[in-house]
């Protein structure tokens, strides 16, 4: 029976390592150290991009790569240029039960808006379907959210100069008022809600991050971008072993008992 359990388990093991290995890969996912831009790695993104004097520009600082987004003032105070990726329709892992999580790190390293209650140099964009929706913004004093066309919400101040690990879990399932969370290097900076405002924030599922305003210009470095599903908790896949295990046992058994017959 040792032997049988053994196998039970490693077979347990195996399939609780390929579900947590699957939740793991990103159906979107964009890293600068590929040496390209986002279209570059993925005919999926569509670069968005108005600025007649600067091109998204892959750099180093640290010795890790990075994609440079720039946009200047020329336009304004209504009409500046824009620079930023996005799929429009994205096709997203939304999974029953669990989060929709968009992870990034970027840094910015200056902006100006001429509309500062409600457009920033810098955002990161996701629309789970028609009024479902959230804009995370980045200004030099801190972050917020989009409310309406015409105003933030859910503000704080935080460190956006240097580069940070950004992570958003986004309870898609609820639909407008769906909590968001937002992390900054592991830690819940701010809590916010999907929004029902279609006339602003379309009515595809869609992503997209980076300077996206004809009110504000600025320029931002990114180093990655994703969107996964959530990776279950590991009290699941002890729950699958458990029952795995259990299963292989019980198999076993009744294939002894037939051999004795």
């Amino acid at each position: 029976m040792y032997s049988t359990l053994r196998s039970a388990a490693g077979a347990a093991v195996t399939a609780s390592f390929l579900l947590a290995s699957s939740h793991l890969h990103a159906d979107i996912i964009w890293n600068a150290s590929s040496g390209q831009t986002p279209t570059g790695t993925d005919p999926l993104w569509l670069q968005v991009d108005d600025e007649d004097d600067f091109d998204p520009v892959i750099g180093s600082s640290g010795g890790i790569n990075h994609m440079t987004l720039q946009t200047d003032s020329e336009g304004m105070p209504t009409n500046t240029s824009r620079m930023y990726f996005q799929r429009l329709p994205a096709t997203l892992p939304l999974e029953a039960g669990r989060d929709l999580v968009v992870e990034f790190e970027m840094q910015l390293v200056s902006g100006t808006s001429f509309l500062p209650a409600s457009r920033a140099p810098a955002t990161v964009a996701i629309n789970v379907a028609a009024g479902a929706a959230m804009y995370l913004n980045f200004t030099e004093t801190g972050i917020a959210f989009q409310q309406s066309q015409t105003s933030f919400f859910d503000q704080a101040a935080i460190n956006t100069s240097d580069f940070h690990q950004y992570r958003l879990e986004i309870d898609h399932e609820a639909g407008a008022g769906g909590d968001v969370l937002l992390y900054q290097d592991g830690i819940l900076v701010q809590t916010s809600s999907l929004r029902n405002q279609p006339s602003f924030f379309g009515t595809q599922p869609r992503v997209w991050f980076g300077e996206g305003t004809n009110a504000a210009f600025g320029e931002s470095n990114w180093r990655s971008f994703s969107v996964t599903a959530a990776v279950p908790e590991p009290s699941s896949y002890a729950l699958l072993a458990g029952a795995t295990i259990v299963f292989g046992w019980r198999r076993r058994k009744r294939l002894s008992s037939r051999s004795l017959r």
